[in-house]
């Protein structure tokens, strides 16, 4: 075999070989991917705030943003950490973002669970603890599962199963266990079937958030403010002279 033939085999068996392993996004490629729209979830934070930006680890750049308050004067200014936000599978855009009260205290997480630039789960905390997770399951853009939570533990879910933007099946939890199931057979807003051993009390007589006949419908997702987890740290304040 002629050397200009060994030559171009060798290329050819050094090309395959490279391909077969896609190479890791560069620091470069991902700080041009950050000039550009990232889909913040931050945006109700502007004068009076301040923005960090920092790496997670093994991150190919700038994955974390931190808002944070300026709170007090003088002597005594410092600064708490209102809003998080994350880019988990480093494609450039945030994907998870948390806010935070001036003590630190969680209200709400969102997050895009499928990434594909849109948030289909919203979480609500009260004093720090889950409150109600809304989700959209089909990623549809509509809320057709709602989570709602006591003292941390589930209490309930409320289903749209058929998607036309009605409740129509209730799971009654006890001590974090399945205990029955409510179905809404002739979309009438009233449960007409209950399948479980216990009979208990009706959804009527459970606490709701909303008032009315017992049902708190999904409604929108939470705002920025309200009684929602996944990768990250919790918040603690970080007071100090600036």
């Amino acid at each position: 075999m002629s050397p200009r033939k060994v030559l171009g085999v060798l290329v050819l068996f050094a090309a395959c070989a490279c391909g077969k392993k896609t190479p890791e996004p560069t620091r470069e490629a991902y700080a041009e991917i950050m000039n550009k729209d990232d889909k913040s979830l931050c945006t109700a934070y502007g004068e009076g705030h301040e923005r960090e930006e920092s790496s997670a680890p093994g991150a190919p750049g700038r994955s974390i943003r931190r808002v944070y308050a300026i709170v007090g004067s003088g002597q005594t200014m410092g600064r708490v950490l209102v809003c998080r936000e994350v880019d988990t599978n480093y494609d450039g855009l945030k994907d998870l973002v948390r806010t935070y009260d001036l003590r630190g205290v969680r209200l709400t997480e969102d997050a895009d669970t499928n990434y594909d630039g849109r948030v289909d789960t919203w979480t609500a905390f009260s004093t720090g603890r889950i409150g109600r997770t809304s989700l959209d399951t089909n990623f549809d853009g509509k809320v057709d599962e709602v989570r709602h939570y006591r003292e941390g533990q589930i209490v309930r879910i409320h289903r749209d199963t058929d998607k036309d933007g009605k409740e129509d099946t209730f799971e009654l939890y006890r001590e974090g266990k399945l205990e029955r199931i409510g179905v809404d057979l002739d979309q009438s807003g009233q449960v007409d079937e209950w399948y479980g051993a216990d009979p208990g009390p009706s959804l009527a007589e459970l606490p709701s958030e909303a008032e009315g006949k017992g049902r708190a419908p999904a409604g929108p997702p939470p705002s920025g403010s309200g009684d929602g987890a996944a990768a990250g740290e919790d918040a603690a304040p970080q007071a100090g002279k600036r």
